[in-house]
């Protein structure tokens, strides 16, 4: 996405639903480390459907909505 970044988008689609789950995906190699230094549920590109689906069904079943924030920022 040219304009947002993808932990930016959870962020505002969760300030108007907080009881969204959000999991993102990314093809880019270092993509799982910023979307997870935000707490987002994630999985990388390229992947079989069959993980999706596991993947899809841990997040709307787990009782957490995201994965937390104690993550390290490597932005800072």
């Amino acid at each position: 996405m040219p304009d947002v970044s993808g932990p930016e988008l959870a962020s505002a689609l969760k300030e108007n639903r907080p009881e969204m789950r959000v999991m993102l995906m990314s093809g880019f190699a270092d993509g799982a480390m910023v979307v997870l230094n935000h707490g987002w549920h994630f999985i990388t590109k390229p992947f079989l459907a069959s993980a999706l689906l596991v993947r899809v069904n841990d997040v709307l079943h787990s009782d957490v909505r995201e994965q937390g924030t104690d993550h390290f920022d490597t932005r800072r």
